[in-house]
């Protein structure tokens, strides 16, 4: 058995075939997902010694060079090879922001890290002259939700 982790599609244990390669490995585990850095990965290889102990063998992967064909990076796999594939730094999943009300174009927009409230708000068209700015509500999704099972939970107390 192989086994790939990380940002793979489907990481796990995969059988060992003769001559399977890594990039073989990365292919049984569904391929690269869209937050696997295309770089560097790293090979854990297990090995017995002589004197019966176990030693840990880390080997730097390219997998850049992989991808364009290298065959000499493509290592040939061994038993209970264990491939890590990294996640890109910094990876995160698009976030948005939903602009609701008199805002002069209302939508959903994506953030960049760092952005503030205004800056979107400016990116918006800004706020009408209809706007009532002190009686604007800025809310996040997680916060209610989280308000919501509170009202549950003390709805519940309340009841027993």
């Amino acid at each position: 058995m192989v086994r790939v982790e990380g940002r793979v599609k489907v990481p796990g244990e995969y059988p060992l075939e003769r001559g399977m390669t890594i990039s073989d490995l990365v292919r049984a585990g569904g391929n690269l997902d869209a937050a696997a850095f295309g770089g560097k990965a790293e090979l854990a290889r297990y090995e017995v010694t002589a004197d019966g102990t176990r030693q840990t063998e880390v080997i730097e992967v390219d997998l850049g060079a992989i991808r364009a064909g290298n065959a000499q990076a493509d290592l040939p796999l061994r038993a209970f090879d264990y491939l890590l594939i990294k996640e890109t730094p910094d990876w995160t999943d698009q976030e948005s922001v939903t602009l609701q009300g008199e805002v002069r174009f209302p939508g959903t927009y994506p953030i960049r890290r760092g952005e503030t409230l205004y800056e979107i708000i400016q990116r918006a068209g800004g706020l009408t002259p209809r706007a009532f700015v002190r009686g604007s509500a800025f809310t996040r999704v997680y916060l209610r939700e989280n308000e919501r099972q509170l009202q549950e939970n003390a709805g519940r107390a309340y009841a027993q």
